[in-house]
């Protein structure tokens, strides 16, 4: 009976340990169909030139083109990342906290940095902004003469913890449905000649942080990292 006991426990603490948000298999991830569907679509074309077709989307939130592609090159071989800090006037680096992931899993990263940073009002980041919504990290932000600390803890960081994207979209406050809008948007541009529509409606909700703080909006950050009035 005992040992009945004992078993039947063992089974149930597998079973909870497998529903664990923390161990979640990236298989489970609702983005997957559309993750493998983007990859299909894109090895259609050669690799520039789907890259170019989803860089796209990230304009202005990368200040160019070509930094935005030069991202993604970067991000789908785990290679390190330079982008040029325009108010300083130089070049920043930071290599990805991820090992080598497909077009459309970076794709997917992205679009969660990109709202993860619009929870703070950043609609323009600065390389250090990147980087911290990507791998983790504190960032200050100048909101109307109040400076402030902002810690995020980086979609590529959760990623490299195994989680799914869709568990990583609710662990840092967004909501993961407007993002597989975005996905199919994408999709379907990679079979025609569109250019990726932006969906700017997206809802977010607030960021819960390590330690269960919440991550509210800020209002809008230059490219600079200086924050403007709405």
């Amino acid at each position: 009976m005992l040992k009945r006991q004992c078993f039947i426990f063992c089974c149930a603490l597998l079973g909870s340990l497998m529903l664990s948000p923390a161990l979640a298999s990236t298989a489970r991830d609702a983005f997957e169909p559309l993750i493998k569907a983007m990859d299909k679509a894109a090895a259609q074309h050669k690799r520039d030139v789907a890259t170019e077709k989803l860089a796209h989307k990230f304009r202005p939130f990368i200040v160019s083109q070509q930094s935005a592609e030069s991202l993604m090159n970067s991000l789908q071989n785990s290679q390190t990342v330079a982008l040029m800090n325009a108010a300083a006037g130089k070049i920043e680096t930071f290599k990805p906290a991820s090992k080598p992931m497909s077009l459309a899993n970076v794709y997917v990263a992205l679009l969660l940095a990109k709202q993860n940073l619009a929870q703070y009002g950043v609609s323009q980041p600065t390389p250090l902004q990147i980087k911290c919504a990507l791998n983790g990290g504190e960032f200050e932000q100048n909101y109307l003469g109040d400076v402030r600390r902002i810690r995020l803890q980086g979609v590529l960081k959760l990623r490299a913890k195994r989680l799914a994207w869709e568990a990583i979209a609710k662990r840092i406050g967004v909501n993961p449905d407007p993002l597989r809008y975005e996905m199919q948007a994408a999709n379907f541009v990679l079979t025609t000649r569109t250019v990726i529509p932006s969906f700017s409606a997206i809802k977010a909700f607030p960021e819960e942080s390590d330690d269960g703080g919440k991550g509210p909006g800020l209002g809008i950050v230059t490219a600079a990292g200086a924050s403007a009035q709405p």
